[in-house]
């Protein structure tokens, strides 16, 4: 197979589109992923299902941005421009885009903004059961 610098293009085209479909799926059943895996983690905090989809939605716009920035990258390059202006502008907003997206992230794991989250699946009275079992055992 001959591979070149169009099927390159057209490559990353179909991933663009892929991503950009699982991402409609995610924006879409967001709220019952979020519902699924916080009963799932036993998470009982107030409002935690909230901060979630705030911090899911945050994400997707980002997510939406850096798609349709990378989409115009690869028009750009399809049509010969390649070392460009408009082509460095559009890294660097793909690279601001996914390093805000890192932060809001971290922000939003269980061991750090959302502790009090983390600990309430850690206090359920079955992994508190396992736990001690488990101490138990290995004393012993």
């Amino acid at each position: 197979m001959n591979w070149n610098k169009d099927r390159s293009v057209l490559l990353s085209r179909i991933f663009i589109v892929i991503f950009a479909v699982s991402l409609l799926l995610i924006d879409v059943f967001g709220p019952k992923i979020i519902a699924w895996w916080v009963d799932l983690r036993m998470m009982k905090a107030p409002y935690i299902k909230t901060e979630f989809l705030i911090s899911l939605y945050t994400i997707s716009i980002l997510a939406w941005l850096c798609l349709r920035q990378l989409w115009k990258l690869l028009a750009n390059i399809s049509r010969g421009e390649v070392f460009t202006e408009e082509n460095v502008r559009l890294m660097r907003a793909v690279s601001w885009t996914l390093a805000i997206a890192a932060v809001i992230s971290f922000a939003s794991e269980p061991t750090g903004r959302f502790s009090s989250a983390y600990s309430d699946f850690r206090m359920h009275p079955v992994s508190a059961s396992i736990s001690t079992y488990a101490i138990s055992r290995s004393s012993a």
